[in-house]
């Protein structure tokens, strides 16, 4: 067999030597047509822009997002280390303040009606935002983290006590109109 092609390949050997001219014109629109096809795959430079920002945009409200998540949860495990009763009252504590809120929220409520609890609950703001500071500072003291949480009762109470004048003033106003 090997024999075999060893006689072929010198039987023709000369048309082995024989180099093919390439047809330069084909070649040249061969290479249009590719380019031309390049062109139109291209993507559009707005494009990458608009996807750039995109992404941005994103990534930084991810990064926000799992900052304050970071923050919340590592509150939450190092008081359930510290105390699991504190860390159930904590989470009590943080749904009835978001119930409240809700509520809060739907209605239509005139600040001036209710100054003083108001003022109360700018205090209380500007107390826990020290509080938050001292947390960062020192760490999870079992001082700060219920102060915090003492802070978190007297802004449900607050929270209470707006609900309760806003149902004794439809209370009012009911009776008014019955008489």
């Amino acid at each position: 067999m090997n024999n075999d092609i060893e006689e072929f390949v010198r039987n023709n050997l000369k048309s082995f030597d024989q180099v093919e001219q390439p047809d330069i014109d084909l070649f040249w629109e061969d290479l249009a047509k590719q380019k031309q096809l390049q062109h139109k795959d291209k993507p559009n430079s707005r494009l990458g822009v608009t996807l750039f920002f995109g992404l941005l945009l994103c990534s930084s409200l991810f990064f926000q997002y799992n900052q304050h998540q970071s923050e919340t949860q590592w509150m939450i495990t190092n008081l359930e280390e510290l105390d699991p009763g504190l860390s159930k009252y904590q989470s009590m504590i943080q749904e009835t303040l978001e119930q409240q809120e809700d509520i809060l929220k739907t209605m239509d409520i005139n600040r001036n009606n209710h100054r003083d609890v108001y003022r109360s609950l700018d205090d209380l703001d500007q107390i826990t935002l020290k509080y938050k500071a001292d947390l960062k500072e020192f760490g999870p003291q079992p001082r700060i983290i219920k102060a915090l949480l003492k802070c978190a009762k007297q802004r449900v109470r607050l929270y209470e006590l707006i609900l309760f004048e806003l149902e004794l003033k439809a209370y009012e106003d009911e009776l008014e109109s019955r008489t």
